[in-house]
């Protein structure tokens, strides 16, 4: 079996999951990529909260497209 279509952000590992998983186990392939979505949705919403919270203390915030890696600065306040 192989994944024609989806609609799942393109920088996810689809590929890799469905190379390992949907032929052997098509369940077990839509739990890992209902992981991998839940964890980017994770991640997305931790970076909107730092944003919410401390957006006053930060100076710049810089995030990758699946938000796994995140590089901010914080604005100098006297430390």
């Amino acid at each position: 079996m192989t994944v024609l279509e989806h609609t799942v952000p393109f920088f996810l590992p689809i590929r890799e999951a469905e190379n390992d998983l949907l032929s052997s186990n098509a369940m077990k392939f839509i739990d890992h990529v209902g992981d991998l979505l839940q964890a980017y949705v994770d991640r997305r919403e931790q970076v909107r909260l730092i944003k919410e919270l401390y957006g006053n203390q930060i100076k710049e915030l810089y995030h990758s497209l699946p938000y796994h890696m995140i590089e901010f600065v914080l604005d100098d306040f006297n430390w």
